[in-house]
């Protein structure tokens, strides 16, 4: 994954500007997409996926859900994670 790249809208839709797609930093769209997409979700990387909402539908502990995206981050090249969990709201915040 990593930097730059076609930006996403809300509703995970390609983001246009005019008649052109936008370019920009994904940092944030990794990360909110590596904390909640299930494993074998991605048919390249079967292996990825931090599956947080599972994992808040079935009660999970506020522990297990930052080490799960923790991990994955971690895998994915990220530093300097910071995760906060007020369920079902999720903030992390990382650098590379």
């Amino acid at each position: 994954m990593k930097g730059r790249g076609i930006l996403l809208s809300n509703s995970n839709g390609l983001q246009a500007n005019g008649k052109s797609l936008t370019i920009g930093d994904t940092t944030n769209q990794e990360i909110h997409f590596l904390s909640v997409i299930s494993k074998g979700e991605l048919k390249m990387q079967p292996l990825i996926g931090a599956q947080a909402k599972k994992l808040i539908k079935a009660r999970a502990t506020v522990v297990r859900l930052k080490r799960d995206i923790n991990e994955e981050l971690i895998k994915d090249g990220f530093k300097a994670i910071t995760i906060k969990i007020n369920s079902p709201n999720i903030e992390v915040d990382a650098t590379r």
